[in-house]
């Protein structure tokens, strides 16, 4: 970028409307600084007081894109072979150029327009017009990938004159990659390789699909389901720069309202009441119209919007960091579990008073539980995916997920289920019988938390088999364990769970509980006893078969 001269300095305008359009494509820079998801790993913020044009719009900037779009347009069609008429091999090669340029200005012009596009106030409809435009990019890529040849090829590096090799940067007439390197920060040294014309084709066609799909988040309705997406989405590695646009069409920097229209806590409203259906949000309870309860309520509901929306962002930031934010994030859900129990203690009062006869559950508590274990899983998952556990450390990461995490996760589960049904036949409206007299074939009504108990229930299932799995390797000896006296379990079990501390329910398992239950040297001198295991451990994995299998059968039916 510093390399630019002044526009004024440059005869060609074409090339000074287009050095404009590579200095305003700071808009992804914009995008990923708004939310914070980079990290020094994979996004450098900084610009050195680079001048990045920001005295010309973005519409100025599309305006001179399209002008050359247009110029390039009249050269293809001048060159374009007409009926009965021969062309020259140079008119030829021309008319090809000229296509490849093209469609490189119209992709470049298209690719700026969709990120603009999320930007937009009106997000659903720049969603919607942004969706379009990747559509374009996307059909563009074809034209440019056919076209890579006609370029001019870098120079190859030699080392000591003599062995070719594989240059680590493209040296091309007009750029140079290393101008800004004593402008970088002191940090350790990294091996940074520009990629190939090939592989940046590639790069452009994941991204854009990605986009796609980013699209599609706005066509999702409720809180949890958007979680859902998000956590699903993240577990692709996407880049930074769709992990930020994700996060901006979910909650623009702007209003922070979801999609731009709906307000956080409206929406957890929604999500509370499709979770459990607590009497003072249900219309028909007689706590819905008191005003002390929709105080209590709203100001929870208040409470909860940071931590809510830091459970979003948190799945917006790459997989190592997630994790370290998932235990800042479960101190921010120890405060939300204590303002819960407060407002459910009070509710149940007043629940007394105006319905004795139905007792109050501990509604709001329950919704709450359910994130935090959800965060308290997703943090022990993500230990296995980056590969922080050691070997022999599984037996008790899969007892701790399986026998502890699950089983509470399940009962949470369990009992939102029945107080859903429970305060759907007290508070919602049952509809009138009809006159006719034939019999309608009804069809299973799938309760909303069915899917997602069975799919808990499968993982517990498979985590206990892989549980008595590294119990029976163990006692054979086929995973080795460090030595004893450079060896503390105890120090291992308490490490791994630490982020746990802060939060009281449920309670953080102790290593002597643990150890009780568990210890591998009450099985030593069984005979056959790892053969035992290994049998266990095959009926488990059966069962989380039989499971899964179940859950799959149901989706396809529906």
């Amino acid at each position: 970028m510093p390399c630019f001269k002044p526009a004024l300095s440059f005869k060609f305008q074409d090339i000074a409307r287009y050095r404009f359009s590579v200095l305003r494509m700071e808009a992804p820079y914009l995008l990923v600084e708004a939310y914070f998801l980079s990290s020094q790993e994979d996004f450098q913020t900084m610009i050195y007081g680079f001048k990045l044009a920001t005295d010309v719009t973005d519409l100025r900037v599309i305006g001179m894109l399209k002008e050359v779009e247009e110029e390039v347009t009249r050269k293809v069609k001048g060159t374009r072979v007409r009926s009965g008429e021969k062309r020259s091999p140079e008119v030829e090669q021309e008319h090809e150029l000229a296509v490849a340029l093209q469609a490189r200005i119209k992709f470049f012009r298209v690719f700026i327009m969709a990120l603009l596009a999320f930007s937009k106030k009106e997000l659903k409809a720049g969603v919607e017009e942004a969706k379009k435009l990747i559509h374009q990019a996307l059909d563009l890529l074809p034209v440019i990938r056919n076209s890579i040849q006609l370029g001019i090829e870098p120079e190859t590096q030699t080392r000591e004159n003599t062995h070719p090799k594989a240059p680590d940067f493209p040296l091309l007439m007009g750029f140079e990659p290393l101008v800004n390197q004593r402008l970088l920060p002191p940090t350790f040294p990294r091996y940074a390789k520009i990629v190939g014309r090939d592989q940046a084709v590639d790069y452009f066609d994941a991204l854009l699909k990605r986009l796609l799909s980013v699209c599609d988040v706005i066509h999702i309705v409720g809180f949890h389901f958007i979680i859902d997406f998000v956590s699903q989405f993240s577990r692709k590695c996407p880049c930074v720069l769709s992990r930020s646009i994700l996060q901006l069409v979910i909650l623009p920097h702007n209003n922070r309202k979801v999609f731009g229209v709906e307000l956080v806590q409206d929406i957890l409203r929604d999500a509370v009441r499709s979770f459990v259906l607590p009497p003072a949000v249900a219309a028909r309870s007689p706590l819905y119209n008191n005003p002390a309860v929709k105080e209590m309520v709203d100001a929870l509901l208040l409470h909860g919007v940071r931590p809510m929306s830091n459970f979003l962002q948190t799945f917006g930031h790459n997989r190592a960091r997630q994790r370290d934010k998932l235990s800042q994030l479960l101190e921010e859900m120890a405060n939300l579990q204590d303002e819960a129990e407060k407002v459910d203690a009070n509710l149940h009062g007043l629940m007394v008073i105006s319905e004795p006869r139905r007792p109050y559950k501990a509604c709001f508590g329950s919704w709450v539980m359910y994130h935090t274990l959800r965060a308290m899983m997703a943090y022990i998952l993500l230990g296995f995916e980056l590969e922080l556990y050691a070997v022999h450390e599984y037996h008790y990461i899969y007892w701790y997920l399986a026998d502890f995490l699950l089983a509470w996760y399940i009962s949470t589960l369990t009992r939102a289920d029945n107080m859903l049904q429970e305060h759907e036949a007290a508070y919602m409206d049952i509809p009138g019988k009809g006159r006719s007299n034939k019999k309608k074939i009804k069809k299973k009504k799938v309760r909303p938390l069915e899917v997602e108990l069975l799919l808990s229930q499968g993982l517990q299932t498979l985590c206990l088999g892989f549980y008595k799995a590294a119990n029976g390797f163990m006692l054979e000896g086929k995973i080795q364990r460090p030595a004893r006296e450079f060896d503390s379990e105890h120090v291992r079990f308490e490490h791994r769970f630490a982020a746990f501390n802060c939060i009281i329910t449920p309670p953080l398992v102790q290593y002597d509980q643990y150890y009780q239950i568990c210890d591998l040297k009450l099985f030593e001198n069984q005979p056959n006893r790892a053969t035992d295991i290994y049998f266990t451990a095959h009926n488990l994995f059966m069962k989380a078969l039989v499971i899964f299998e179940k859950i799959t059968n149901s989706s396809s039916e529906d």
